[in-house]
């Protein structure tokens, strides 16, 4: 019978072997498919998140407002630099087509005076020497020698004040192609700064509607959360439930299996190990704090473990057998106010 029994007790620790075997490839199969929901969905952080995305979203806005009127500053530039630079342009045309205008009108009066000169020539034995040395009395002599004097003397300023005008052209229009050309250059500039900041405009505008689109889902979210809550607190009146937490969650007992050969059975904070009390990360549930965990009851946080990190948590459990029995399972719970 003693044989039997040891036998049958040698069987049982087989059998809890398996079965932590068991719960171990089964926990490293739930977090190594489910990696996403290892990091809790818990409400205060999802409120600090959307105070955080809102505080960004308002920095974008603001930094987006500043672009778009500074880019209608530099279009309003570019505008009035386009109207400077058609003027200078206008200018410059009309300036080119007096300079030619005058260079046809002096062609022209040089090309009377060389017509003169040849008349005068080919008539030289006639009219003009008729017209000077023809006169019986001196007087007559020197009036045709003044008019022929004053017909060259006007001649040559008609062709000087071509030529003078036609220079004075030249140098406004070189200063005007000067001005046209920094005029230019400074469209260039804007240009560039323009294009700039459509390309930052583009960039905040996307940011923007990325971090929109997390704030509508951070806001499904807290609704959901909201709503779980508010139907635990139905069930729990007596409870001031104020938080919600999404945790990967592992069973188990004060047993040298579960806590080592030499533990003493009392957790962190000095608890008796067992039923009411859970371990937890301290970074991501404080000691001592309450929980509610659906279907289990209200336990206290009361102890960690080399094991336990971030939103893992290990439910204690009297026996063995109840925490094996309890595996491996993603559960919500929620902190209760002191």
């Amino acid at each position: 019978f003693f044989e039997m029994n040891i036998n049958r007790f040698l069987e049982n620790i087989k059998i809890f072997k398996y079965l932590i075997f068991i719960v171990f490839i089964s926990t490293f199969i739930a977090i190594t498919l489910n990696p996403h929901i290892i990091f809790a969905a818990d409400l205060e952080r999802l409120k600090g998140e959307k105070v955080k995305l809102t505080n960004e979203q308002n920095a974008i806005l603001y930094n987006l407002n500043n672009i778009r009127e500074e880019i209608d500053r530099t279009k309003h530039d570019l505008l009035s630099l386009e109207s400077k630079i058609n003027t200078l342009e206008n200018q410059i045309n009309n300036l080119e087509l007096n300079i030619k205008k005058i260079e046809i009108e002096l062609k022209n009066t040089i090309k009377i005076l060389n017509e003169k000169a040849i008349e005068l020539y080919k008539r030289k034995n006639n009219s003009f020497f008729q017209a000077v040395i023809s006169p019986k009395d001196i007087i007559t002599f020197f009036k045709n020698m003044n008019l022929f004097g004053y017909m060259m003397k006007q001649d040559s300023e008609a062709i000087n004040n071509y030529i003078e005008t036609k220079e004075e052209l030249i140098e406004t229009k070189l200063i005007l192609e000067e001005k046209h050309e920094e005029l230019n250059s400074y469209r260039d500039q804007y240009n560039s700064t323009y294009n700039s900041l459509l390309i930052k405009e583009a960039e905040y505008e996307k940011n923007l509607e990325e971090i929109k689109i997390q704030v509508a889902r951070l806001e499904n979210n807290l609704k959901e959360i909201e709503g779980r809550i508010k139907k635990i607190q139905s069930q729990y009146p007596n409870l001031n439930i104020v938080d919600e937490y999404r945790v990967l969650s592992t069973g188990y007992c004060p047993c040298p299996i579960c806590c080592g050969k030499y533990s003493s059975g009392y957790t962190a904070i000095g608890l008796k190990a067992g039923h009411g009390v859970i371990a937890v990360d301290p970074k991501f549930i404080t000691l001592r704090t309450k929980i509610l965990i659906p279907g289990y009851g209200v336990a206290i946080a009361g102890d960690t473990g080399k094991k336990i990190r971030n939103n893992h948590i290990d439910i204690g459990f009297d026996n063995h057998l109840d925490a094996l029995r309890y595996g491996v399972r993603f559960i919500y719970i929620y902190k209760i106010d002191k």
